[in-house]
Order: structure tokens, then sequence, then C-alpha cells
């Protein structure tokens, strides 16, 4: 092999490399999980799943998100959840038709809606990022916060949160995958109730 085909050949295994590490693994950043200390995680038999509040564009990322993540708790049979329809009535009872999902709910509030329900406790949740990154490959990115709070004093039992980038195809080698919104939304709901305490 001639000397200039050599070079060629290193710079060209050089950005198959760099396109590898850059598109194959999907990225994580932000995973942080807190249980409160005295956390009894058993006294939770009853739980609610409120609509997640959306900080982004896409004004509906709450919902997805949410709808996930209420799925993903119901198979992994970890507590009963209330029929998300049902739950839903009751908290738009206490909060009104019309009010967007806020970033968390009064003690008061959460009470009435544990009284309206029959849950201990409710999952709130905050979806930071909902969109593609910016670039000439674009990757889907979300980043999500979610709590479970119980009704009865407003405390924080348990908090965690999942900043994920999905993967860019590799367009040379025709190998990794790109990953939709939808499939990054469902891989971040089963990372989330997988980090519930047993």
């Amino acid at each position: 092999m001639s000397a200039g085909r050599r070079d060629m050949w290193q710079r060209t295994r050089g950005w198959v490399l760099l396109l590898l590490a850059a598109g194959l693994g999907a990225g994580c950043a932000g995973n942080q999980t807190f249980v409160h200390p005295d956390a009894d995680m058993g006294f939770y038999e009853k739980v609610g799943v409120l609509p997640f509040a959306t900080l982004g564009v896409d004004r509906l990322a709450g919902d997805k998100v949410s709808s996930s993540f209420t799925t993903h708790l119901l198979v992994a049979r970890r507590m009963q959840v209330a029929e998300p329809g049902q739950f839903l009535a009751g908290y738009l009872k206490q909060m009104g038709e019309n009010t967007a999902p806020p970033i968390g709910l009064s003690r008061e509030k959460l009470t009435a809606i544990g009284q309206e329900t029959g849950v201990q406790g409710v999952f709130e949740g905050t979806v930071r990022d909902f969109d593609f990154t910016r670039g000439a490959a674009p990757r889907p990115l979300i980043s999500v916060e979610v709590r479970l709070v119980d009704v009865a004093t407003g405390d924080i039992v348990w908090s965690t949160s999942v900043t994920k980038v999905g993967k860019a195809m590799v367009p040379i080698l025709g190998v990794g995958g790109v990953r939709t919104l939808a499939e990054l939304t469902e891989e971040i709901a089963a990372e989330l109730v997988g980090r519930l305490p047993g």
C-alpha cells in the first residue's frame, strides 16, 4: 500500500470511529434519584399519575410522557394505579377544566385530590426538553423529572430525573439507527419506573 493510500485509509478510519462513537451510544446526563429517608413505599398501595407539566415547545409533551409512564407503571405492577380516566376527572374537579398542569401542587390540593380519588400518593412530572438536537444529524432529546408526593403531607417521597439523547444514523456503515421521540419516550418511561425503590 502506497504512503498516500495509507494516509487516506487512516483518515477515513478516524472519521468512521468518530462517527461510531457519536452515533451508536445514546447519551445520558442529569440522571439523579432521591428517596426520602423515612419513606415506606409499601404504604402507597394506590397512586395516581398527574398530567406532566411541559416546559418545551411541544405543549403535548407532558401528556405523551405521562401516558407512557402510566403504562409502564401498570405493567410493572409495583403499585395499584388509579384508573387514568377516573383519576383525571378527580384532578380536574379540584383544579378546573382549563388549568395547565402545574409544576407541583399545594398540600391542600394534593389532600383534596387524594380524598377525591382514594390515592395515598401522586406522581408529578415535568418535561423540560422534548425535541431534536440541532446540527447535521439531529437526534431526539428528552429530559424529564418525576416525583412521588405524599397526598397527606405534601412531602416528596421519591424523585428522579433523566436526560437522554437518542441515536443518529451512521450512513457510511449503514448501522446505528435513528430513534424517534416516541421510542425514546418509551425507553425513558421504562427506566423511570425501574428506578422506583423495591
